[in-house]
């Protein structure tokens, strides 16, 4: 912990959970994964904050592309929970995001921002609408998937996915 004027942060992660190969670039009309981290049984417990940071990229500025978080515990998107979406306007080409995931208990009871709230960040949706509770498993073995695509004209690709608490 570090303090500042009185107030506490925590500047250490206790978890760092990373996806450092860069993706290639796939070209799909449906969402397809492009990264995914796994994360192992009671990696994360009640009252923990997972936090998702992720950089993706369009190989142009022609098409909007389109990023979802899930999660599954296999590795793939095949009957995943869909956490997040992300739609960035078409000139952009590169796009990065941060999002929160609060566990109130370790087997089913988890906060996120509603899932239909398209920005970067959630923090102005937590501000401004209810949160979202979904059912995930922390206690066994599971993934954090990250998945795209640009209506098929574009290709994309995820350059990092990081989760951490």
């Amino acid at each position: 912990m570090s303090k500042v004027n009185g107030f506490e942060f925590e500047i250490d992660k206790k978890v760092v959970l990373t996806n450092t190969e860069v993706g290639a670039f796939q070209t799909s009309a449906s969402v397809v994964k492009l990264a995914s981290v796994f994360i192992p049984a009671n990696t994360f417990a009640a009252n923990d904050i997972c936090v998702i940071q992720y950089r993706c990229e369009k190989s142009n500025g022609l098409a909007v592309g389109n990023f979802n978080f899930y999660w599954n515990t296999s590795d793939t998107l095949t009957s995943a929970t869909q956490l997040s979406t992300r739609a960035n306007t078409a000139t952009l080409q590169y796009t990065a995001g941060y999002r929160r995931i609060a566990i109130r208990t370790s087997n089913n009871n988890t906060l996120i921002s509603a899932v239909s709230y398209s920005q970067d960040t959630d923090y102005s949706n937590w501000l401004n609408t209810n949160p979202s509770t979904v059912s995930i498993n922390w206690t066994v073995d599971s993934y954090l998937l990250l998945g795209g695509n640009s209506g098929g004209s574009t290709p994309v690709r995820c350059i990092s996915l990081n989760i951490s608490n």
